[in-house]
């Protein structure tokens, strides 16, 4: 790869990752399932095993 189009490159990833919203929805996720993690370790779950187990409820709910 030159020189110059591994210069634009850089640039065109540093500008995805500092404006891009995908970005910005990944990190604010990330943020999110981390105060939900803390939130549940007391109980020794997870925010997905909680999802997890939600779902599961709302399943067998429907379909009793």
């Amino acid at each position: 790869m030159s020189k110059s189009l591994s210069t634009n490159v850089q640039k065109v990833s540093d500008a995805i990752a500092k404006n891009g919203i995908a970005m910005r929805v990944r990190y604010m996720n990330r943020s999110l399932t981390s105060i939900y993690d803390d939130a549940f370790r007391p109980l020794g779950i997870t925010a997905s095993q909680v999802n997890w187990e939600i779902s599961l409820t709302l399943r067998s709910l429907s379909s009793a």
